[in-house]
This record gives structure tokens, C-alpha cells and sequence, in this order.
């Protein structure tokens, strides 16, 4: 039905409200301004809307009043008039707000999408650099002087597997994973699942639910799976009973050769003092033995704590690395320093009451003792961080001895080895600090450290996505609000618009949250969307105003109360 028709049926009884509810219910044929400008274009000045509406609303209200007073006639006539103003030009303001800011937010979002996406590049190349760096640190082999370098070789050939850190680094289940694998036991895919709090959810979905039931023996399997009920381990074809119990067997096989005496049983002590990573963890050989050298860093860690120095972290991740000492001032202690307080360190070990012992050319001195030595400068029950374990060369001996066939509970398993070896670092008989110092430039060449203008360029861009959300968030709802209370809930905007504001939000939502997940790399960096819907919530009465205003405004104008437009407009001006 044509605009005109319509129109030609407007009840005299119809509000100016109503009759531009009515108006609007017309003109949602045209999905966009061009075909609502193509249709207005041919028509002549007596059937355009503005004039048709106020035409009939005064007709109506005139026959109404018949009878009345001519100046309450024409107030009267002046005031639904003047609605009718108002109501057509904000729903003019409202279009012709976002025909213009659109044409902006578009702009903005193209930039953030290539901003995004070269902020991405850029992190790749420095997660590559850094990784080239931390791959380098632990391949080059790290200069050590003559006495570390014999701790070193004592501590490899002393090396103990504690019982928690065979926990902690899965090897036990990594090999029982391959028996189930070279057995066809079929794993669950990810995907299918995720870890919510810690706790395992299945995450069956229209598109992979296909795939996922093919794996289980039949359809009651799978709904105890979809139930969570059962395959938490990720194992289709292996039930959790049946997992937990052969795994348990594989781990008291494990305890029972250590116990039988044909893998030789040991412990460790963790030392935080030590300032050499792989030496915190020192064998107590047979069981009451400490490496003495080791002890002499363990003291000159302790002297340096108790100076208030603190320790900072450098970018050489080789397991041999020194950190750094912060004195109180921010100015790092040089090798020198550490040098003096190794040898106070000695001195004062010399001064030892305790058993001391030969141990393959090598001193040690008795754990016991030296816990119940006042002197002592590592302070503490040391007796707490002692770990219980097996000699890990006594291991690697016994799965040689196997030719092949080294099983536990029918499960193969394999050396184990020394994650520092031999090879890992360079005796230096004249001394480190050259070989040091190049080693430091070559690292500090390859892992720098995240430029300033990328930091600003991705401030830069949390600022602009952050503006751009509360723009599109904040119009959509001003837009809802004005739609409620002037127009009864009625769509004011043309639909292309309506879905490409949806369209946009909605990218630029998906955007923030890429950003979140690959770019940001701490909680506080992240950009808080439900924090930025809050904002924009805020901002809703600022926009409605200011869009109500402008509407109010160019109907006062049109009237001839031009001072009053004046007035309203320039409340946004300040």
C-alpha cells in the first residue's frame, strides 16, 4: 500500500504521535536512505510527509475544536504541529547522525583490524625472537670456571629423579599414553572437551558430534562421556577405572624396583640460596653427603640475601645462568663482588666442626652435621627439603641392562638421563668474564625487548577499539531509549542500518576478544568488555539528550522560535 493511501485513512482521532507511528509503519519497505530519497524525489510538495502529516493532524484537530475559541484552536493547532516537528526531524537526526558517524566507525574498525593484525606480526616476531633466544641459551654451552665445572660433573653423575618430579613432569603417564596408542586405544580430540575451574566438560557440539561418537564402543558409552561420567582422562576406548588402575600398577612397579635395590635409591636437597639453577637440587650423596663446593654458594647466596640485594632475572635461561644482584641502589653488583663473597663464603666453611669426606676426588661435608652447626649461614629446618628419589645413571643402567625389554606392568619405559650433560657448558681455566660478557651481547642481540613505540601503538589501539565499542554500544542503546519513549518501541532506523550497527559491534567485540586471547599477555592488559558496556550505559542519557535537542531544535526553527533553537543547541556547545 503506497504512502498516500495510507495517509488518506489517518483517523481523525489519531495523535501527532500516532500519526507518525503510522508514517514510519509506511516507510519500512525502504531498507536504506537511497531508496527512501529515490521514492521521496518524485514526489510532489503537496504528498511529501512532513507536509501531509501536519496538514491532516490540523485538519483533524480544527474539526475537532469546532466551536472553540480561535486562539485555543490555533495553540492547539500550533502544538501538535510542532510534535509533529519534532517527532519526523528526530527521527531525520537519528539517521542523519549515523549516516555520517557510520561512515567514521567503519573507518575505525578497517584500522583496527590492519593494526591488529600487524601488533600480531610484530608479537610473532618477538615470541620468535625470544624463543630463538632461550633455544640459544640453552645450546651454547654456558663458561664455568674449574670449580663449578667439577660441581657440575659431580651433580650430573649424582643426578637423583625424585618421586615428586617424576610426577610433575608426566613421564610416567607420557609412556603410558604411547602403550595405549601402540596398543589403538583412541584418544579423545580436542575440541571435544575443555577444562573449566580445573575440572573436565565435555564439549559435544552439532559439528563434531559425529565424529566424537565414532570413537566410543556405542551409544551408551558416549552419553556417559557427553554426562561426564566417564573417559576423563581423554581416552575413548579406555575407561577411568581401567586407566587408574593400570596406571597405578605401572607407578608400584616403579616403587617396587627402586625398593628391590636394582635401581639404587637416593635424595636431594633443595637449597633457594644456590645461585646456579641446576645445583639447587644437591644430591645427598649416600644418603648424608653434600657436595662442599655447592655448600660454599649455598653460603654466599645466603650472605646476599641477608645484605638485602635482590635478584633479578636476565633473558639466559641455560640451567648453569647466574642471575642478577640488585643492590638497594638499582645498580647491579659486578663479578667481583660475587667473587669477594664466594671466598668469605669458603673461609667461613673452612671454620665447619662437622665429618667431611672424599668422595671421588671431591669434598663433602655431612648433611646432619652441618644442619645441627650454629654457625650455619643458610638458615632454617633443611631437613623439610630434603626429597626422596633414585639415582637416575642407576636407573638408565638397569633399562640398558634390559637389551630392550624394559617394562613396568607391562608398559615399556626408557632412560631417563641428566637434563644438563657434559657438553652443556665450557671450562674456562682463565677465568669467565669474557666469555660471559660475549654471551651476554650475542643474547641481548637476538631477545630485545619489546620496543616503546609498539607499546604505544598497542595502547594506541586498546584506546581506539575501547572508543570505538562505547560509540556503537552507546548509540544502539540512546537509539533503543528514543524508540521507547517517543516513537512507542517503533524502528526509526532503516534496516540495512539497524544490521550493519549490529554487524559492527559485533566484529568489533570479536576483535577486542582476539586482542584479549593472542595479544595481551597479562589479565591487567586486557580490555574488559562487559567493563566498557558499563561505560557506555553511563553514557546513554548524554546521547539522548543531545539528539532529542537537535531534533527539538530544527523543529523550533522551522516554526520561526528561533532564539530557542539557538538556546538548546548551544547547551551542547559548551
Amino acid at each position: 500500500m503506497t504512502l498516500n493511501r495510507r495517509l488518506d485513512k489517518i483517523e481523525k482521532s489519531l495523535t501527532p504521535k500516532q500519526a507518525v507511528i503510522l508514517w514510519l509503519q509506511s516507510t519500512a519497505q525502504y531498507r536504506n536512505m537511497l531508496e527512501y530519497v529515490q521514492y521521496l524525489k518524485d514526489l510532489p510538495a503537496s504528498e511529501a510527509p512532513l507536509y501531509k502529516i501536519t496538514k491532516k493532524v490540523s485538519q483533524s484537530i480544527r474539526e475537532a475544536m469546532k466551536g472553540q475559541p480561535q486562539r485555543e484552536v490555533e495553540q492547539a493547532v500550533y502544538r501538535a504541529e510542532r510534535d509533529v516537528y519534532f517527532l519526523i526531524d528526530l527521527r531525520n537526526q537519528v539517521n542523519g547522525y549515523v549516516a555520517t558517524e557510520e561512515r567514521i566507525w567503519n573507518l575505525m574498525f578497517v584500522a583496527l583490524e590492519g593494526n591488529l593484525r600487524a601488533i600480531r606480526r610484530e608479537n610473532h616476531y618477538q615470541f620468535r625472537l625470544s624463543n630463538l633466544t632461550s633455544l640459544y641459551s640453552h645450546e651454547i654451552p654456558y663458561p664455568v670456571d674449574g670449580e663449578t665445572a667439577g660441581a657440575v660433573s659431580a651433580a650430573i653423575c649424582n643426578h637423583v629423579t625424585t618421586w615428586d618430579q617424576l610426577q610433575e613432569d608426566n613421564t610416567l603417564e607420557e609412556w603410558f599414553c604411547q602403550y595405549l596408542l601402540d596398543h589403538g586405544k583412541k584418544e579423545i580430540p580436542e575440541g571435544a572437551y575443555t577444562w573449566v575451574d580445573g575440572k573436565f566438560k565435555p564439549n559435544v557440539t552439532p559439528e563434531n558430534e559425529k565424529d566424537v561418537r565414532a570413537l566410543f564402543k556405542d551409544d551408551i558409552e558416549f552419553e556417559r562421556f557427553k554426562a561426564g561420567e566417564d573417559y576423563t582422562n581423554l581416552w575413548a576406548t579406555v575407561k577411568d577405572a581401567d586407566y587408574t588402575a593400570h596406571y597405578d600398577q605401572m607407578v608400584s612397579a616403579t616403587h617396587k624396583l627402586v625398593d628391590s635395590g636394582k635401581v639404587q635409591k637416593d635424595s636431594i636437597i633443595y637449597m633457594e640460596t644456590v645461585p646456579i639453577p641446576f645445583l639447587q637440587c644437591a644430591t645427598l650423596v649416600e644418603g648424608e653427603w653434600l657436595d662442599r663446593y655447592v655448600m660454599v654458594l649455598a653460603e654466599a647466596g645466603a650472605m646476599l640475601a641477608d645484605t638485602n640485594y635482590q635478584i633479578q632475572e636476565t633473558n639466559d635461561h641455560h640451567p648453569l645462568a647466574w642471575p642478577r644482584f640488585i643492590d638497594e641502589r638499582g645498580e647491579e653488583i659486578d663479578r667481583k663482588e660475587i667473587q669477594s663473597l664466594c671466598l668469605r663464603a669458603d673461609r667461613h666453611l673452612k671454620k665447619f666442626p662437622g665429618r667431611t669426606k672424599e668422595i671421588d676426588g671431591r669434598t663433602y661435608i655431612n648433611f646432619g652435621d652441618y644442619c645441627s652447626w650454629r654457625g650455619r649461614r643458610v638458615k632454617g629446618d633443611l631437613s623439610a627439603f630434603v626429597s626422596e628419589g633414585f639415582l637416575t645413571i642407576s636407573w638408565d643402567a638397569w633399562v640398558d641392562s634390559r637389551r630392550g625389554k624394559s617394562e613396568l606392568a607391562g608398559v615399556p619405559v626408557e632412560r631417563m638421563g641428566c637434563y644438563v650433560q657434559e657438553h652443556d657448558y665450557l671450562l674456562c681455566p682463565d677465568g669467565t668474564e669474557e666469555q660471559l660478557k660475549r654471551r651476554d651481547y650475542f643474547l641481548n642481540i637476538t631477545g630485545k625487548k619489546e620496543s616503546p613505540k609498539a607499546v604505544e601503538e598497542t595502547a594506541f589501539w586498546k584506546e581506539m577499539a575501547g572508543t570505538l565499542l562505547l560509540n556503537l554500544h552507546g548509540f544502539r542503546l540512546a537509539v533503543t531509549t528514543i524508540e521507547q519513549r517517543y516513537f512507542d518501541g517503533e524502528e526509526i532506523m532503516f534496516s540495512d542500518v539497524v544490521k550493519s550497527l549490529a554487524d559492527l559491534e559485533r566484529y568489533t567485540e570479536e576483535l577486542i576478544t582476539e586482542f584479549n586471547g593472542r595479544v595481551a599477555k597479562r589479565p591487567e592488559e586486557k580490555l574488559d568488555l562487559a567493563f566498557l558496556r558499563t561505560i557506555a550505559d553511563k553514557t546513554v542519557t548524554g546521547r539522548v539528550s543531545y539528539l532529542v535537542d537537535m531534533a527539538k531544535a530544527e523543529a523550533l526553527d522551522a516554526l520561526g522560535e528561533n532564539r530557542a533553537a539557538v538556546e538548546l543547541v548551544g547547551k551542547h556547545l559548551l
